[in-house]
């Protein structure tokens, strides 16, 4: 099952992710996507990762998205920023062993021509999601998605990912 939510965090919150995000890209503290395992990385660009330690910042986005009726109850999360460049992609898979995965979009403007498009079945059907500043797509319940390359030279694609247990 996928949802989607427009306008998922409050304004002052999206606009601390920002601040740390940008920060966090340009630190050392980043990993990539090699730990994934070949099966979601295969020929994907780099994905560079950071965990968020940052307890006030991952507390007020787990204390948001636990608020969103669509999100499942949970006892635990894992909270990164994801960093997509030109080139990376993961193909498709359902975040098996998680309850839900979500991704809020970071990027003030995306268009469908830049890639990194969210695509998923549902019903024997193929939907797909252009990220928008402030989207976050719920997806519960081992729903199959995959995320286009990166097409767009010189661009970031970033966003939080959230996984629950």
């Amino acid at each position: 099952m996928i949802r989607v939510i427009k306008h998922a965090l409050p304004i002052t919150l999206m606009k601390e992710c920002l601040v740390e995000s940008q920060k966090q890209f340009l630190g050392k503290e980043l990993r990539t996507n090699c730990g994934w395992g070949q099966e979601l990385v295969q020929e994907s660009s780099p994905v560079f990762i950071y965990d968020l330690p940052d307890e006030s910042l991952k507390e007020s986005i787990v204390r948001v998205i636990g608020s969103v009726k669509e999100v499942p109850e949970f006892t635990d999360t894992n909270v990164m920023f994801h960093y997509w460049t030109r080139g990376s992609y993961i193909p498709w898979h359902t975040d098996e062993g998680y309850k839900a995965g979500i991704t809020i979009y970071l990027n003030d403007t995306w268009g469908r021509d830049d890639g990194g498009l969210f695509l998923y079945r549902e019903n024997d059907e193929i939907k797909g999601l252009i990220p928008e500043f402030n989207m976050m797509v719920v997806q519960v319940g081992g729903t199959d998605h995959t995320v286009t390359p990166i097409i767009r030279v010189g661009a970031i694609r970033a966003s939080i990912q959230i996984f629950l247990k």
